[in-house]
């Protein structure tokens, strides 16, 4: 469901942000098909409707490996790229800047169900032959926003098992988020890149020796009131041993309606150096307006001796309000 260059807030979107009042439910949107072949930012945003709800999960289309375009001197096709972007896939920003898709997933050449309709003949072997008339191959951001579904559907289970009963949307999405594959395109594009559930589930199952990864839920009489900081004690990562890699930590909340972002809490991290000397990353760099997913991320050297990760409430709308959120950190 996509509404391409909509700067109108549809009435069930106003719904649909509704759902933060019930914080686990885990909403996911296909892109839709309006796509370009490339979006800056200075361009007209091809997302609207539905899918720019800032608390859910938007999935733009990578193409896939197999081969998705006939030409007349290779019959077989073209094999797909998974790090590109498929071409028709709605790029952002929204109409408020604010960052979607938050992730994208192969979505060229999946094998989906086939519709009996007579108008699907035609189309039946676009993609390949599956030899079985109930399945096809499909493409479309609908082949992608499933792939993720699943994904947040392992999450959720996989946090259940570690007795968290009730686990946030927010954490959800962090998660998913923290451990996403970097493509190196516009961010209008990707979001926060390609979904990894290997990557992702690290920071839940049990971690191997010497791996620095974990999760805070945070919420209750523990949310943040404007101009309050978490943690109250200091929460450092020691970098221990050799490894080393990208360092991610990613701040996720599910904001209040609003056609704007009605609560902005930022997140920051203060990385410590063997010799003493500290750096300040902030996630809200480089965007274009606020957003409810920031990230950091670097490359870990032996230098680094330890990261220290605060979120600060820098505006509640709602007097006396609070915000829940979620935090994620690891190495890849």
């Amino acid at each position: 469901m996509s509404q391409a260059r909509s700067c109108v807030v549809p009435h069930i979107v106003f719904h649909l942000l509704k759902l933060v009042d019930n914080s686990a439910d885990v909403i996911v949107f296909a892109a839709g098909k309006d796509g370009e072949e490339m979006s800056h930012y200075s361009k007209m945003s091809q997302i609207g409707s539905t899918s720019a709800a800032k608390n859910s999960i938007f999935v733009g289309a990578t193409e896939s490996r197999r081969p998705s375009i006939k030409l007349k001197y290779n019959p077989e096709g073209l094999i797909g790229h998974p790090d590109k972007i498929a071409y028709n896939s709605s790029r952002g920003l929204t109409f408020h800047k604010i960052i979607k898709p938050d992730v994208v997933a192969p979505g060229v050449a999946i094998l989906s169900t086939c519709s009996r309709h007579e108008a699907v003949a035609t189309r039946r072997q676009d993609f390949g032959q599956t030899h079985d008339n109930n399945w096809m191959f499909c493409s479309g951001t609908s082949m992608a926003a499933p792939l993720v579904s699943d994904f947040c559907a392992v999450l959720r289970e996989a946090l259940q098992s570690k007795k968290m009963a009730d686990p946030s949307a927010a954490l959800i999405k962090a998660l998913l988020v923290n451990g996403a594959d970097d493509l190196r395109l516009p961010k209008p594009d990707r979001g926060f890149c390609l979904v990894n559930l290997k990557e992702s589930l690290r920071c839940v199952v049990e971690p191997g020796p010497g791996e620095q990864v974990g999760f805070e839920d945070v919420g209750g009489e523990n949310a943040l009131k404007e101009d309050e900081t978490w943690p109250l004690e200091p929460r450092k990562i020691d970098f221990t041993g050799d490894r080393t890699g990208t360092q991610r930590v990613t701040l996720a909340y599910s904001d209040p309606p609003g056609e704007n972002l009605q609560n902005n809490l930022t997140l920051k991290v203060n990385i410590e150096q063997q010799s003493g000397a500290s750096e300040e990353q902030r996630g809200d760099e480089g965007f274009v307006a606020e957003n409810n997913v920031e990230q950091v991320k670097w490359d870990t050297t032996s230098k680094d001796r330890a990261a220290i990760i605060t979120v600060r409430a820098d505006r509640i709308a709602q007097l006396e309000g609070s915000q829940p959120f979620a935090v994620v950190w690891g190495i890849y």
